[in-house]
């Protein structure tokens, strides 16, 4: 891939907040979670665990708890979820006393994040990482009865955007400094 390809990705990526309500096929998902089995973590640690809801009630049931207190209204017509349920592992263990348990669990996530949604982005499937998440909630409509807690969801859908917005960025030297 060459950087132009790349960067033309990263200008069409954004968050959908409007879904068609269309189903996600079964392909799409398999090659989207092909690409996130493939996410560097520390340590190779794979700090993750994935359900994959495309069940159509199932998928209301989500779509509902992620609406908890009024909160993600655009979830509703989401083709299929990712609910993602990192598991908490800590790097390997480290006989130095200024870093005995670095846990770097939370930057792992964010790069499967980034994985998921770029190669959603790839098969023309939008996508919106919803950060506020009933944890209880969103475990009883997957049904996940594990001892992990669901921390972020990935809505997956057809954008019923009309036009995307324009990605207003900060200028360079207000991000990066030497």
């Amino acid at each position: 891939m060459t950087y132009e390809a790349f960067l033309q990705l990263a200008e069409t990526r954004h968050s959908c907040r409007e879904f068609t309500g269309e189903a996600i096929e079964e392909a799409e998902i398999e090659k989207i979670l092909a690409a996130a089995r493939l996410t560097p973590s520390a340590c190779n640690s794979q700090p993750w665990r994935i359900a994959v809801v495309t069940e159509p009630e199932k998928k209301e049931k989500v779509a509902l708890a992620l609406q908890d207190d009024g909160m993600n209204p655009y979830v509703a017509k989401a083709g299929a979820f990712l609910c993602l349920y990192p598991n908490g592992a800590a790097m390997k263990k480290r006989d130095n006393p200024k870093h005995p348990d670095d846990h770097f669990v939370k930057y792992d996530v964010g790069e499967l994040c980034a994985y998921i949604t770029l190669a959603a982005e790839t098969l023309g499937v939008a996508s919106l990482i919803v950060g506020w998440v009933n944890p209880q909630k969103v475990n009883e409509a997957v049904g996940y009865e594990g001892e992990y807690t669901c921390d972020l969801v990935i809505a997956l859908g057809k954008s019923a955007e009309a036009k995307l917005p324009r990605k207003i960025r900060k200028p360079m030297d207000e991000i990066a400094f030497s």
